[in-house]
């Protein structure tokens, strides 16, 4: 299966990349190209179909994959909690029961539907800025035409099926972690149970989990399955993992490439001086590679220079990720049971726990980061000790049923509890409200902001119905407005809410707000505002479309 998931995401992503440098990004050559495919794989496959005569499905594989969808469905087509709403002037609260919101949540979401579409509509690379027509230095380029050569490929819209993409890799990350386990010889119960703690790493509005998806989910998948060849020994398909990591999320090359390292090292028959000229050349050339790029584009140069060292998005707060309101409970407990032992026999994998201890902690005090962000550290750094879990797991239950308390192993009771637990709290999944507690705070005057809820509403029926004939137009609105009407109706937002690309300055909608009829007017002409989408006011040069149940009123710029 390991081989097949990484053959699949390579293929669709290089054939995405390739058809849009080539600008022959239609339905029809995606779909050509992945029926030759399909044959040769049937092919290849029906000559060693001897080998794969004894296959038995693994039951805990298909349970804790039916399990992750199920949960995971619940985040958007039957959320029960909290949610905040576009009208919320200050961080308020309001709770929901059973809400189907068939829209991202995250607005760096809402910009990956934006570059999706883009590609789909123009067949190019996803190099501009869809929401203001700017140029964009994408370093995440392959994780977006990957998910627009999906949408493609199965003819769908990009908005209303990016949380099923967001079900289906997340579910995959999880089936990975079962496998990794699986691969290290823990039993297929532990594993299971194991990675489907995955799910309660929570998510919230700024710290991006297992309800969202953006390019370091895809980083996570690579590193996970570059972790499963490293325990098969797959020296090769381990190195090509890097590469892939590198593709979808480089910052998390960071974490990945020290762990290969360690693991090509402590492999006494790979330690040879053409392994070691192998890794100088790959080394040299990934180097010289990206000399190249820096030489031949100063903007691309100037764009990595500015995300090597940079302010937090979140200024002079820090958010308060405290290790034991992310990582579940029986996680930090099994892991303790563990530590020295992959310390001992799994330095390649300690090494990723140990980087993220140090990043978590220096970023618990600082405003600055390096490289990677701390809310990308904390969900990749509790994703590993969970799995390291595993390990503790069953080293506690092979002491429990040494013990021999009663006639069975006493460690089944235990399984079959947890397996319980974890059907038994499908409805209660989306209530959990550990995200309360990552709050903000001031280093300096001890000041705190608090966290939204992990779920909203900014996007409404009357959104969409009031705009429904509007299209390519220039609008000013409130952030959030501005991104997902401007995604979901394809027109450019004079304000959009940053996420990986950003739209103006939402200082212009005060000064708008505040201005007089004939500054608003003249405001309106220097910003090219065809509408404007706001609270009430009546001034000439107006003409009221109409208004939404939120109270926000669409206006036309005469």
């Amino acid at each position: 299966m390991i081989y097949l998931v990484f053959g699949f995401i390579l293929f669709e992503t290089l054939l995405a990349l390739v058809t849009q440098f080539f600008r022959i990004f239609y339905f029809w050559v995606i779909f050509s190209a992945n029926v030759s495919a399909v044959l040769i794989a049937t092919f290849f496959i029906a000559r060693n179909w001897k080998n794969r005569i004894n296959f038995r499905p693994d039951w805990i594989l298909i349970f804790v994959a039916v399990i992750s969808v199920l949960y995971l469905y619940q985040v958007h087509y039957n959320y029960t909690g909290k949610i905040n709403l576009a009208t919320d002037r200050t961080v308020g609260y309001h709770d929901v029961k059973n809400m189907v919101y068939p829209y991202p949540y995250y607005s760096d979401e809402w910009d990956a539907v934006s570059l999706m579409k883009y590609s789909i509509n123009s067949h190019v690379l996803p190099f501009k800025n869809p929401l203001d027509n700017s140029l964009y230095i994408n370093f995440a380029a392959p994780f977006f035409s990957f998910l627009s050569g999906i949408a493609l490929l199965l003819r769908v819209d990009p908005l209303l099926s990016f949380n099923y993409l967001s079900i289906f890799i997340n579910t995959l990350i999880i089936i990975l972690g079962y496998v990794f386990l699986r691969f290290n010889k823990m039993p297929k119960a532990i594993s299971g149970i194991t990675a489907l703690f995955l799910l309660y790493i929570p998510s919230a509005a700024n710290l991006p989990g297992t309800w969202h998806l953006i390019p370091i989910h895809m980083g996570i998948v690579f590193s996970l399955i570059g972790f499963c060849f490293m325990s098969l020994s797959e020296i090769k398909l381990a190195a090509m993992s890097a590469v892939a990591v590198l593709m979808f999320y480089p910052p998390l090359i960071l974490f990945y490439a020290p762990a290969l390292l360690i693991f090509l090292f402590s492999k006494s028959s790979f330690i040879n001086i053409n392994a070691k000229r192998s890794i100088a050349f790959l080394a040299a050339g990934l180097f010289l590679a990206g000399l190249a790029v820096l030489a031949v584009s100063p903007q691309i140069k100037g764009a990595i220079f500015l995300r090597l060292f940079y302010p937090s998005f979140s200024g002079s707060y820090i958010p308060q990720y405290n290790f034991y309101d992310i990582i579940p409970w029986a996680s930090i407990l099994f892991f303790i049971f563990t530590a020295k032992t992959i310390f001992k026999n799994y330095k390649w994998l300690f090494s990723q726990i140990v980087l993220g201890t140090i990043f978590w902690i220096l970023y618990s005090f600082a405003t600055y980061r390096i490289i990677i962000d701390y809310e990308r550290i904390v969900f990749f750094t509790s994703i590993i000790v969970v799995l390291a879990s595993g390990f503790g797991m069953k080293i506690l239950f092979d002491y429990i049923d040494s013990k021999k308390l009663i006639k069975y192993p006493a460690s089944n009771f235990i399984i079959a509890g947890f397996i319980i637990f974890f059907i038994l709290f499908i409805p209660f999944y989306t209530s959990q409200n550990n995200w309360q507690k990552f709050v903000l705070i001031n280093p300096v005057n001890g000041a705190k902001a608090y966290a939204k809820a992990p779920a909203n509403n900014y996007l409404v029926s009357d959104d969409i119905e009031l705009f429904k004939d509007i299209r390519q137009q220039k609008f000013l609105s409130i952030p959030w407005k501005g991104l997902v009407i401007g995604v979901a109706t394809n027109n450019y937002p004079a304000v959009a809410k940053e996420g990986i690309m950003s739209v103006g300055n939402s200082k212009i909608i005060d000064q708008f707000l505040q201005a007089d009829c004939a500054g608003k007017l003249n405001m309106a002409k220097n910003q090219k505002l065809d509408y404007i989408y706001l609270y009430e006011f009546n001034c000439q040069g107006f003409e009221k479309i109409g208004t939404s149940q939120e109270g926000f009123v669409l206006f036309k710029v005469l």
